[in-house]
């Protein structure tokens, strides 16, 4: 359960103000920074760096304060760095995106491209209603879907440049100039080369996207399929899978007519940005365009390994099996202050046993026996007391009746005893004396 506490206006933003907030907020509300178990931010530097962010610098003082990310957010800030790590890939994002504005914003316009769908589909022999790629939308920052809204474009591309030719010819106002700048764009062959890499990377990381957010997803499982899908990602970073995709775009080229692929002029850096030495000079247009891609994809590859701990999510997949019945040694050092160990190692099994008992048997899925708690939780126990304390009552309860029902079972056999000596002289007179 969530509960307010205080809203702070820091006049600064950056980690030592930060730092002091959350000190200060401490001692007016009496809590203890100590006592703090787990910090959770959104991805600015100033809070979650690991050198000097806020959430290292509460773990500089309490350790046991563990920062977590979410998964799904972190790798959409992996793929928002790589769509901005070159001007190329910049400039391009923004055209296409202004392109389905451009053909999506006007019904009529959209109409009209939907026109040319119909005819082209019918063409091929092919049921038009069934086979109407429509043009998606960029999420402004949904990162990762941007993979969709892509593959509508490349899906589309013969379609778009008669659409934007016919338009640049009719439209004599701004729309026709803009229409005609879209078509020369679309006839360039890094448009057709950018459009291929993107789709091609971004897939991979719309994969791990949606694993990450499986809602039965554990942390032992999400490090598992990170460590997979960046050992891939490294495996496709070759001249080999590169060579592939350049006959794949060079193909494409040659069907859609477009341009050759050209040279673009190396500008020199301004002297503030560089020394003042000459830009390389490619040799070709195949080992330029590899520049662009293998950028692309050290970019995604640097972004998982620095923006996942590996440490913190290791440390709480162990904590996942220590409450799955694993021995963990690690976490019981880590927790040592806050717990009686020999009582909580206690605990965990009997709730174990008790899982057990609801023919519960996958104890290796975290979701799942979340689940199974809440359930086991409503069964079991009454006015939110834990099912050990309920348990421990339920036993002492029995205790205490089965002593009652000894005591009782004493008084009738010596009732019954009284009545049967009851017609006995001496035992009469044994008895007063007594």
């Amino acid at each position: 359960m969530d509960k307010f506490v205080k809203r702070i206006d820091s006049p600064k933003d950056d980690d030592a103000q930060a730092q002091s907030d959350v000190r200060a907020s401490s001692s007016t509300t009496g809590s203890d920074i100590h006592n703090c178990r787990g910090q959770c931010y959104d991805g600015a530097s100033n809070v979650s760096g690991h050198i000097n962010g806020l959430q290292q610098k509460i773990r500089n003082v309490e350790p046991r304060a563990i920062y977590v990310h979410c998964l799904a957010h972190n790798l959409n800030l992996v793929a928002q760095d790589a769509m901005r790590v070159t001007p190329q890939v910049r400039d391009f994002l923004v055209t296409m995106r202004e392109l389905i504005i451009l053909v999506t914003k006007s019904p009529k316009r959209l109409a009209w491209f939907e026109r040319l769908q119909r005819d082209a589909v019918i063409t091929e022999n092919e049921h038009p209603k069934e086979n109407l790629k429509k043009l998606k939308p960029f999420r402004p920052t949904r990162w990762c879907v941007r993979i969709k809204s892509l593959k509508t474009i490349i899906e589309n591309y013969e379609v778009l440049l008669q659409f934007l030719q016919e338009l640049s010819l009719d439209s004599k106002n701004e729309i026709g100039a803009s229409a005609s700048g879209h078509l020369k764009k679309f006839y360039e062959f890094e448009s057709c080369f950018l459009l291929r890499t993107l789709i091609m990377i971004l897939e991979k990381i719309e994969i791990l996207n949606a694993a990450l957010q499986n809602s039965k997803l554990n942390f032992h499982d999400a490090q598992a399929n990170i460590d997979v899908m960046l050992s891939h990602l490294k495996n496709i970073r070759n001249d080999s899978e590169y060579d592939q995709l350049w006959r794949e775009v060079e193909a494409d080229a040659r069907k859609l007519n477009l341009d050759e692929a050209k040279l673009t002029r190396q500008r020199k850096a301004p002297r503030k940005y560089d020394s003042g030495s000459e830009p390389h000079q490619f040799d070709n247009t195949q080992i330029y365009y590899r520049k662009i891609h293998f950028e692309i994809l050290d970019s995604v590859i640097i972004g998982i390994e620095r923006r996942f701990n590996k440490e913190i999510n290791n440390h709480l997949a162990e904590m996942e099996s220590f409450a799955l019945g694993g021995e963990n040694q690690k976490v019981v050092e880590m927790y040592k202050a806050d717990f009686i160990i020999d009582r909580l190692v206690l605990h965990r099994n009997m709730f174990l046993d008790v899982m057990k008992e609801n023919n519960f048997e996958n104890e290796h899925n975290y979701a799942d026996v979340e689940e199974q708690l809440e359930d086991i939780s409503s069964s079991y126990c009454e006015n939110d007391d834990s099912i050990i304390i309920e348990n421990s009552e339920k036993e002492n309860q029995e205790s205490i009746t089965v002593e009652e029902n000894k005591k009782e079972e004493n008084k009738q056999k010596k009732r019954n005893e009284e009545k049967k000596d009851n017609g006995n002289p001496e035992i009469r007179k044994f008895s007063k004396c007594l």
